[in-house]
């Protein structure tokens, strides 16, 4: 007997529109993977041509992939040489060399260490995730990185450096000082974002002198860089450096009366994320404001009425039941820090004029019809059948695309970066999306490196990409091209602020 079971639905979704048959369209995902939030999501005209939004030049993604391989050399290096890590770490930070640490000559270690990352390389080009090709160039950059690391003073500062962690480690102070001085002088985060709206600094809310609280809301930001360069993720060149840009930066915000949060990419895509979670449910709100049934007011639209005929409400009464109830959500996120209060307001705005659409469309959100704006490039499923005597076997059965444009897939890939992100790191979208509005890193919201989490987002899409090469469906150079392109998505995506 044969049985056809679902794995799961397709690997990539197509994005859809929620048309109703009065003509107004909603997204069917997020509204901030459909516009303009996202900055790498699409490519940009310019006088000298077409560019990825990641920049002028694209990523060498080979580069990138190398660094997944060689950012852990000394824990890797540790192991190899079954050294106690902790003792092996005080040894780097003496000024000794990972061979000398290590107590291995420099050309056996490093031979271990090319022979490790050899193994782990073989494995991604079974995993289909990397092609020899690359699995080779991958290795040839990384032996040269490794050879350079085994013989650097303390630790060899020369060897590749989390090349955004510094960065992101002063951003996100910057971005909690308000929640840092809550914290440190154990107030209340909301009341204290009220008194710097009304006008007040945060040295005239805490009491506190100037200087004194300037370096006590620095002092945690010099003591993560310090545990960065211990962990040998930067050198203290660049974390002194930082150290004053950071101090700068916050000595200006504590003396600032009325500081507002400064608007950041991620702060606009959750409040268009949490925007667009709030108009979804227009139509229950209505009915639980008006006192009609929701078949009632349903048989209503699918007459012709607007919603706010429909309800039995003015349209003055409803649009601002509904704009209160949005507004409540919104003041909440920026008395938590997500949004800023500039920004909030800018939202409530834009809420306002949805809604106001939104009422007076006449059969809104009936008859809605799924109209796909992307192909599902492929879907999953098992088929399997049962022998006579009684055992299953599945085999997983794929069925792709054959017609697919290397230009909408990466932009397609790169808008649900964020959904991907959050799949892999086992988190709610909303709960990610509001640690980084509130000023994380995505390392830091999702507790895994930055070479990680980019390897694991290429690893998925790349294994896909092969698949379609073999298939005919891409060639070579677009493969390539695609690779890249989407690697100087996902690199500009990770340090974004």
């Amino acid at each position: 007997m044969r049985v056809t079971m679902r794995k799961r639905l397709a690997v990539l979704v197509s994005a859809v529109l929620l048309t109703t048959s009065g003509g107004l369209a909603l997204p069917a995902q997020s509204v901030f993977a459909e516009t303009s939030a996202y900055p790498i999501a699409a490519n940009a005209q310019t006088e000298g041509g077409t560019q990825t939004k990641a920049g002028n030049e694209r990523t060498d993604y080979i580069d990138v992939l190398v660094g997944k391989f060689v950012s852990n050399l000394r824990e890797l290096a540790a192991a190899l040489a079954n050294v106690d890590y902790d003792t092996f770490i005080q040894e780097i930070q003496s000024g000794k060399t990972l061979a000398e640490a290590s107590g291995l000559s420099e050309s056996e270690l490093a031979d271990r260490l090319v022979q490790s990352i050899g193994h782990s390389l073989e494995a991604e080009v079974q995993l289909g995730a990397l092609t020899a090709d690359e699995s080779e160039q991958v290795k040839k950059r990384a032996e040269a990185s490794i050879l350079e690391a085994v013989s650097g003073s303390g630790g060899a500062d020369s060897f590749r450096k989390d090349p955004v962690v510094g960065r992101q480690i002063v951003n996100s102070h910057i971005a909690e000082v308000v929640q840092t001085t809550a914290t440190l002088y154990e107030l209340n985060s909301s009341q204290l974002r009220r008194a710097l709206h009304e006008g007040r600094s945060l040295a005239s809310v805490t009491g506190q002198v100037y200087g004194p609280l300037a370096d006590a809301i620095t002092e945690p930001l010099i003591r993560e860089l310090d545990l960065a360069v211990q962990a040998g993720k930067m050198s203290a060149e660049e974390a002194d450096s930082l150290k004053s840009e950071g101090a700068g930066a916050i000595g200006k915000i504590v003396d600032t009366e009325g500081y507002d949060s400064p608007t950041t990419n991620w702060m606009e895509q959750y409040g268009q994320h949490l925007l667009y979670n709030k108009l979804g449910f227009v139509i229950s709100q209505t009915v639980a404001l008006s006192d009609k049934e929701e078949e009632e007011i349903v048989a209503a639209l699918a007459a012709g009425s607007t919603l706010a005929a429909a309800s039995g409400l003015s349209d003055t009464e409803l649009l601002r039941s509904l704009s209160d109830n949005i507004d409540i959500s919104i003041d909440q996120a920026w008395l938590e820090g997500k949004l800023s209060a500039n920004y909030a307001e800018r939202l409530k705005e834009q809420a306002r004029e949805q809604l106001t659409a939104i009422i007076h469309k006449s059969g809104y959100g009936v008859n809605v019809q799924q109209e796909a704006r992307q192909a599902t490039y492929e879907d999953n499923w098992e088929t399997c059948e049962t022998e006579e005597n009684g055992e299953t076997r599945c085999t997983e059965v794929t069925e792709e695309a054959t017609d697919i444009d290397p230009s909408s897939y990466t932009d397609f890939k790169l808008n649900n970066a964020i959904s991907e992100l959050a799949a892999i790191a086992n988190i709610d979208i909303d709960v990610l999306l509001g640690r980084l509005a509130s000023g994380e890193s995505i390392s830091r919201a999702t507790g895994r490196s930055y070479d990680n989490l980019i390897y694991e987002l290429y690893s998925s899409t790349s294994k896909q990409i092969n698949r379609y090469v073999s298939r005919g469906i891409f060639t070579e150079e677009e493969s390539e091209q695609i690779k890249s392109n989407y690697t100087s998505g996902l690199v500009e995506l990770m340090t974004q602020s």
